[in-house]
């Protein structure tokens, strides 16, 4: 390489000398150079800088490992800058350029039984590692705010001991890094030195490394002339030797396994109770796919060489069916003063084949669920139906259902899932797929006590429509009712049927999706009479039988509302609202009211809102009122109550003047009379967004005007639309 035009090691790249080198070409470091032997660098090198007296290194990294030679011909480097990473190996020496350096604010590191003797005093802004057994001689040391010192001890002699002598004064800030290492256990009342210096000034401001897991053992201790730690327990060393298991196991039933903790340090443990984790893994290492099966409890300390075994059952958890290894963590939670914690963890030798209880589609599955009880199912269904899952208890609100294509379901990652307290049927329907395996999981609620009989159906389901959510309504008017099914499409059609007579159509059918659609009837004259409903898509139909009453005569659709308050508020008001209950009492269908909400002397959002909105406040009698109009919307069809239904709007607020022993007064009314003329021009400017100019917003607010029309009746229209 002598002679060459120059030489640029690229990041991420390395240049290795493993006998003897020496190179004059230019040299860019923008990698790594790793030193095994000797290796003389006689041309010019891109990361030094300066003059004679104030040479930088300033970036790159520099390995010299033990026994090696490290060279930059008549270069003396005074400085690491903040890019610069060197790591000096043992012999006096061996990277002769940095024997003059008095600032770091790179990464210098000591390793390998150095003992590094620098000029004069040296100042660390940047990171200073010495590793066990090394030591760096220096003049004055000073340490900035930005600056850290990493110590490794190895043992309780010198010579195991990351060292730094100080011949003059020390000033010291910034961070201590503390690490125990080599499987070394300290014993309580042994110290560690590992600064001397003739006086100080400042302590570090943070020493880390002080504790394992949650134990403190070290404690730093400063005099006038050292800085080491005292060691305020003995450490054990808990590790895991064997596992038990069995050579299967099924999802939601009881697993028996057993495991085994010895403390192989010559100390007991001073912790008396501990938690060990269990988990399991299909690749039997501790990663982010492992699965907490449970935690163990173990009470009473450890003598010198003791063991503890555990023997557990507990319910297998829920995970596809395959083969899975045990993992023990033995004091997860760091409870114990541990000195070497890579032994605490273990996977079995073997594993178990985990099996979920398979449903036959199509066939009713019955089964006993406690409260609190996880039960896990899985079903193969044939492509081209919609999958359907029918759970019928004993009681209500028995357990909760959840489902999930391809994966077995938690309480918080499912696709789909029902929970009706006040119901023993729950249904749940899923998208139509190709053929595929579902999974299942009931979750046992308080209403299955000691123990409760459940039936399960898995099915395919067809087209067809399984439920309705009105009763039935009057045939003096309109009445909607929103369908739940299989395969819907926007062409769905559903028609009334008595046992005798004429049938009704809808008049009009809202699709939602392929498991739901709102359908209106309108029943004026219709015969009173129970009626099955039928949807029929092509040549496809289905049957919900008896589903829908009509009534003779009743009551048209009618509002009743009122609102509601707390009597009493304290601040920071975090949540306070306002509620207002409304239902439609009649046997018919109920336009959605359009509320007149005035509020005095309170902001108000919606609940899922995060900033309270504007209001066009007046002064009456000394106190803010405005008024604000919300639609009440339902959980049915867009625009509609149908007959019984029931919809409350929560309004959060908080006060304006928050004065003790003032109040918020709330009234509500609705925007019956559809001719009153709607004057939005007078809140145009309020509306208009912060950093929107006028000629644009005014554009915006006309086409506003445009749609909602002049009067409250054109105003609800189109908020109907929109709902």
């Amino acid at each position: 390489m002598n002679g060459a035009p120059g030489i640029v090691i690229e990041h991420g790249g390395r240049l290795q000398s493993t006998g003897i080198l020496t190179i004059t070409a230019p040299l860019d470091n923008q990698g790594t150079v790793l030193v095994d032997n000797a290796l003389r660098l006689n041309g010019p090198i891109a990361q030094i800088s300066g003059a004679p007296g104030n040479i930088t290194l300033t970036g790159g990294t520099w390995i010299q490992h033990a026994n090696s030679f490290l060279d930059f011909l008549n270069t003396s480097i005074n400085a690491l800058g903040a890019g610069a990473d060197v790591t000096v190996g043992s012999g006096n020496f061996r990277f002769p350029p940095i024997t003059g350096l008095v600032i770091n604010a790179g990464t210098l590191r000591l390793i390998e039984a150095q003992d590094l003797q620098l000029r004069s005093q040296f100042n660390n802004t940047g990171t200073l590692s010495l590793a066990a057994g090394t030591q760096l001689t220096v003049g004055a040391f000073t340490q900035s705010s930005t600056g850290v010192t990493e110590f490794q001890v190895a043992g309780p002699n010198v010579n195991q001991i990351g060292h730094l002598i100080g011949t003059a004064a020390a000033t010291l800030a910034g961070k201590a890094r503390i690490s125990v290492v080599g499987g070394f256990l300290p014993s309580v009342g042994q110290n560690f030195t590992l600064m001397s210096f003739t006086s100080h000034s400042g302590t570090f401001t943070t020493v880390q490394g002080l504790q394992i897991g949650q134990t403190t053992i070290l404690e730093p201790v400063y005099t006038s002339t050292t800085f080491s730690l005292n060691s305020l327990v003995s450490a054990a060393d808990l590790g895991v030797e064997t596992i038990n298991i069995p050579a299967s196991g099924i999802a939601g039933q009881n697993f028996s396994f057993g495991y085994t903790v010895r403390n192989t340090a010559a100390v007991a443990t001073t912790a008396t109770t501990w938690l060990d984790t269990v988990y399991l893994s299909k690749s039997g290492t501790l990663d982010g796919s492992a699965i907490i099966l449970t935690q163990v409890t173990h009470n009473g300390a450890l003598g010198v060489n003791a063991t503890y075994t555990s023997n557990v059952t507990v319910p297998l958890v829920g995970a596809l069916p395959g083969n899975y290894r045990l993992i023990v963590v033995a004091d997860s939670h760091g409870l114990v003063a541990d000195a070497n914690r890579t032994n605490n963890t273990l996977a079995s030798t073997g594993a178990f084949a985990l099996t979920v209880p398979t449903l036959t589609a199509g066939t009713p599955f019955t089964g006993t669920i406690q409260s609190g009880q996880d039960l896990y199912y899985r079903v193969d269904l044939p492509a081209g139906a919609t999958p359907t899952f029918t759970f019928t208890s004993a009681v209500a609100g028995e357990a909760e259902v959840y489902e999930s294509l391809g994966d077995v379901p938690t309480k918080s990652t499912f696709d789909n899932s029902a929970f009706l307290p006040g119901t023993t049927v729950q249904r749940i329907s899923g998208a139509t797929t190709s053929a595929a395996t579902y999974y299942i999981l009931l979750h046992g609620r308080e209403n299955a006590g000691a123990g409760q009989s459940f039936t399960l159906l898995a099915s395919g389901a067809g087209f067809g429509v399984v439920s309705s959510s009105t009763p039935g309504g009057a045939n003096i008017g309109k009445v909607t009712t929103t369908l739940t099914g299989s395969q819907f499409s926007p062409t769905t059609t559903f028609t009334l049927v008595p046992s005798s007579g004429p049938s009704l159509a809808a008049q009009t059918v809202a699709f939602q999706n392929n498991q739901s659609a709102s359908a209106t009837f309108d029943l004026t004259g219709l015969s009173a009479g129970t009626y099955s409903i039928i949807a029929a898509d092509g040549a496809a139909s289905g049957t919900l039988p008896n589903a829908f009453v009509v009534t003779n005569g009743g009551m048209v659709g009618t509002l009743r509302y009122d609102i509601s308050a707390p009597g009493l508020i304290r601040p920071p008001f975090v949540g306070t609202a306002a509620t207002i209950t409304y239902k439609n009492i009649g046997n018919t269908d109920l336009n959605a009211p359009l509320f007149i909400l005035t509020a005095e002397n309170a902001r108000l959002r919606l609940a899922d809102q995060t900033s309270f909105v504007g209001g066009t406040y007046t002064m009456a009698s000394g106190r803010p009122v405005a008024a604000f109009e919300l639609l009440g919307v339902s959980g049915g069809a867009a625009g509609i109550l149908s007959p019984g239904e029931v919809a409350s709007i929560n309004v959060v607020f908080e006060p304006i003047d928050a004065t003790a022993h003032n109040t918020s007064i709330f009234e509500v009314n609705v925007a019956n009379n559809n001719a009153t003329p709607m004057k939005f021009d007078r809140v145009n400017t309020e509306f208009r967004p912060a950093g929107v100019a006028n000629d644009a917003w005014d554009r915006v607010f006309n086409n506003f005007k445009a749609g909602a029309g002049s009067t409250v009746g054109s105003y609800k229209a189109m908020l109907v639309d929109n709902a």
